[in-house]
């Protein structure tokens, strides 16, 4: 009941687009796989195609960009990009305002004769953020029916953060970045033609292997644990996330603190060691140290910086029969364990966190 609901809204709102002034993207993103659209046949130009789109789906960025694109270079009024040749356009206002549209669009050519039409829309203030929708075309009727299968070719990691798609204009793969303003840097998501659509997900992320490495060079390991997921986790809840690396083995993965272009390893899991999650205030590690002996360690984080690191090992005395505690505060002895105690009892409790890991490659 639904779906019928909604694909006779579709159908009531494009019989009525004439007399509409504009749909949201919002409102394009909810509805776009409800309804195939009439274009060319033989055609299937871009822009015929972004015209044909136009008229089921009349959006500001697309409308603005088709004027645009019927005047000459000198008095065009916005940063708009036509390469017919290459099955490409673009439209953008050149504005930081929130609630600027940007557009593109793009045609692939389809192994079995078909081809893949995809629109592209991005604004910081709606509510999808960023969202592509896809059509085949058909140039023996003329078409373009909309890719269902396609409709969650991306999925971000952070619903609100700020995400540019990038459709090719060279080449044919597709781009996604997901970039985090706090941390300074972000992820790139890379699709594949595969012949028919954009294929199986790559991940690209700054200093992955780096990351790795320095976690490798301290890890007690069984054999080579290559770098194969990932996740992001906001520990301190500031909104800027923490990364986590892992391997196919659950025993092997790291932590570490994203800020201002840089990376720091915070925390680690190996066969020795678990990780210990005190959101919205701490994460560490823990594990034995040798007979008698068990070791812990905190990294406090502030606004996504590590601000403090805490040790402690505690080391049973078998002479008195009872275990010792010992404290550091940034490499300094704190010399009263009930100092310790009480910062460390600061935290709050260990939380088990769930953790969404994403293959680097799908």
């Amino acid at each position: 009941m639904r779906r019928l609901s909604l694909m006779l809204v579709s159908a009531l709102m494009a019989l009525t687009a004439s007399a509409q002034t504009r749909f949201s993207i919002d409102q394009v993103h909810q509805s776009w796989t409800t309804m195939s659209i009439p274009a060319a046949k033989q055609n299937g130009g871009i822009i015929q195609l972004v015209e044909a789109f136009n008229k089921a789906w009349p959006t500001y960025s697309v409308t603005e960009f088709l004027k645009d694109a019927k005047r000459p270079a000198d008095h065009q009024q916005w940063i708009i990009t036509v390469d017919r040749l290459n099955g490409f356009v673009s439209f953008a206002e050149g504005s930081d305002d929130q609630a600027s549209e940007v557009m593109q669009a793009c045609v692939w050519k389809r192994s079995d004769g078909h081809k893949l039409f995809a629109v592209a829309f991005m604004q910081h203030a709606s509510e999808v953020r960023a969202f592509t929708a896809f059509y085949d075309y058909d140039p023996a009727t003329g078409i373009l029916r909309p890719q269902q299968a396609l409709a969650d070719l991306f999925t971000p990691n952070e619903p609100k953060g700020f995400i540019t798609i990038s459709l090719p204009q060279h080449g044919k793969d597709m781009k996604v970045q997901e970039y985090f303003i706090n941390a300074g840097r972000g992820i790139t998501h890379i699709y594949p033609w595969d012949g028919m659509k954009p294929g199986r997900e790559r991940v690209e992320i700054e200093d992955i292997q780096q990351m790795w490495n320095t976690y490798q060079d301290q890890a007690m390991m069984d054999g080579e644990q290559p770098v194969s997921r990932y996740a992001l986790i906001d520990i301190d809840r500031d909104g800027s996330p923490e990364l986590m690396l892992g391997s196919e083995d659950d025993d092997y993965q790291a932590v570490y603190a994203l800020y201002d272009g840089q990376w720091q390893m915070i925390a680690a899991k190996d066969y020795k060691r678990q990780l210990n999650f005190f959101p919205p205030k701490a994460v560490g590690s823990s594990g034995g140290c040798g007979t008698g002996c068990f070791y812990i360690d905190w990294t406090l984080l502030e606004n996504s910086r590590p601000k403090h690191h805490i040790e402690n090992s505690q080391e049973y005395n078998f002479q008195d029969d009872k275990m010792v505690d010992n404290y550091s505060l940034d490499g300094r002895e704190i010399v009263h364990a009930e100092e310790g105690n009480r910062l460390v009892k600061s935290f709050g409790e260990s939380v088990e966190m769930t953790i969404d890991w994403r293959p680097l490659n799908r």
